[in-house]
């Protein structure tokens, strides 16, 4: 299954059939507008220590 689909499904399953908005990490710049694609906004980004890869905190209101 495609990752789209599975996480369309995935989304649909748990926070749209509750109602609930979803959050996210990503450590990877190339994945932020895979998860835009869902509805997801980067609301904050992180920058570690010791020369790590940012992180990037998404967000998806409730739907």
């Amino acid at each position: 299954m495609r990752a789209d689909r599975f996480g369309r499904l995935l989304l649909a399953a748990v926070a749209d059939a509750e109602g609930r908005p979803a959050y996210l990490e990503s450590s990877k710049a190339d994945n932020i507008p895979f998860y835009e694609h869902f509805g997801f906004a980067v609301r904050r980004e992180l920058s570690l220590p010791l020369d790590a890869r940012p992180v990037w905190l998404m967000w998806r209101d409730a739907r």
